[in-house]
Order: structure tokens, then sequence, then C-alpha cells
């Protein structure tokens, strides 16, 4: 049975770690067909990675941490110290087991982005990837980034804009009518770096380009079947959706191309 989770859910954290995220199953369906179908020359955790200095023994907080696939990356130095948070305990576990696995000293908490258990200072760097925009109030959360990050450390934070994954976006409202998530009115690219000016004094976009080729329909519609409104599909929808997915891969010579507009801020520095 899908989990009903309601699209309005997507932004109410008790709903989202109870749903959605309650543990990684969803996020494993949408990882799969980037891990399947990327162009990109490394996968995004890996460039992602590159993009800041990581001090030797440094404190790290990943928050909105997943199943803690960020930390599977061979070239980061295992001398971090990390603490995943999330809000879900599901997910807490799911990282914590991954991150130490992986060869890290590692601690989990279960928190809420807008209020964080940590005191003033305490990290070097802060990842947030692909959350701020589920969280109700993302300049409360980001003013908490800064709070916990020492005044010379750094917060990499990853986002979509608007057209992420459009071609897919126009399949499941083929099927299901037009739907909006409201995900990229909440932090995106285009509103994000206003919301950062008001916490740091420096901010890079860098983007990511990865254009997915995809040639299995079954891989399309598992992907949308993690996500409202297909989440909640019948077994009827599902079908339809895989005979939408089938025909316009056809049309494209065996091929669905599903563009993304995705990447990450670095952010360091106090407001001015």
């Amino acid at each position: 049975m899908p989990d009903q989770t309601p699209i309005g859910a997507l932004r109410d954290p008790a709903a989202l770690a109870a749903g959605q995220y309650a543990t990684a199953a969803n996020l494993r369906s949408r990882s799969a067909l980037h891990d399947r179908y990327s162009t990109a020359a490394q996968p995004f955790r890996e460039w992602e990675a590159g993009l800041v200095h990581w001090p030797d023994g440094g404190a790290v907080l990943d928050i909105g941490a997943g199943p803690g696939r960020f930390w599977e990356y061979p070239a980061l130095p295992r001398s971090l110290r990390v603490t995943v948070a999330d809000i879900s305990p599901g997910m807490v576990a799911d990282a914590t087991a991954a991150v130490a696995a992986a060869g890290y000293a590692v601690e989990g908490a279960v928190a809420d982005a807008q209020r964080l258990p940590f005191g003033d200072d305490t990290f070097d760097v802060l990842i947030a990837n692909h959350m701020l925009y589920h969280v109700p109030d993302p300049p409360a959360a980001l003013a908490e980034f800064r709070r916990v990050l020492r005044t010379d450390g750094v917060a990499l934070i990853a986002t979509n804009a608007p057209g992420h994954m459009r071609q897919l976006n126009a399949l499941i409202a083929e099927v299901f009518g037009p739907q909006e998530l409201g995900l990229n009115s909440a932090f995106a690219i285009d509103n994000g770096e206003s919301m950062l000016r008001e916490c740091f004094g420096t901010i890079a976009w860098h983007s990511f380009i990865n254009p997915l080729l995809v040639d299995d329909a079954e891989a399309v519609t598992a992907y949308a079947m993690s996500i409202p409104p297909a989440q909640s599909a019948t077994e009827d929808q599902r079908r339809e959706l895989t005979r939408v997915v089938e025909r316009q891969m056809a049309d494209g010579g065996g091929m669905l191309r599903i563009d993304t507009r995705t990447g990450a801020f670095v952010c360091s520095g106090e407001a001015r």
C-alpha cells in the first residue's frame, strides 16, 4: 500500500517524519533513477563534496541526512567527526549506521532544523542537502545554521529550481492532473540567495549539470510512485502512468530525457 502522503504534508515536519520520510524507502527509489541514468562525470554527492575544504578532525553537521549516502565518498577524510540529524527517527538510525560503517566517528540526533539542539559555534561544516524546501520557515532554519557554525565555518546547501525534472512532472500531470507541490516556492535556486544573505556574508552558487537519459519505463514509474500524487495511485493509475512513459519513450527513440536543475550554495562569513 503506498504511503498516503498528501501534498500539503511535504512541508509539515511531523507528517514527513511519520510518512514520506519514516524510512529511507522513498529516497532510495528516487536515488536509484539518478544512480542508473545520470550523465554527469561523477555522482552529485562527490561533486558537492569537492566544493569545500574538509578540515582534518573537523566537526560536521549533516542536517536532513536521510540515509547518510553523502558519506559513502571515499575521498572524504575519515578523521571528520560527523553528526547526522533528521526529523525522522528511522532516517537517523539508518544514517548513523551507514556513516559508522563508512569509517567515521558519528552521533545521531532527531532534530527540527528550525530549533537545532546544538550549542553555538559547534561545527566547522554544515550540510543541508535538498531539505530546506520541506521546512515551514526556511529563514528560521538558516539562522540556526549560522548559529551552530563556527565563525569560519562553511554551510553547503543543495536545492533545486523550477523546471527540475520537468519532463517527468509533465508525464505525472498527464495521468493525475496538474499538481503544485509548493517546494520550489519555499527554498530554491531562484529565491534562496536572498534568504541566505540574511545570515551569511559570502554566498556562491554552483550548478550541477546532469540530464538523465532513461530507457526503462518502470524505473520512471518507481520514481513517480515515491512522491505525491502518484504515491497514492491505484494499480490502474500505475499501469496508465507506465503506458504514458512508454509512449513518450517510443516517441524519443526508446529514450526519455529528464532535465535536472540542481546544485549547491557554498556559504560562509557573517551577514553584513
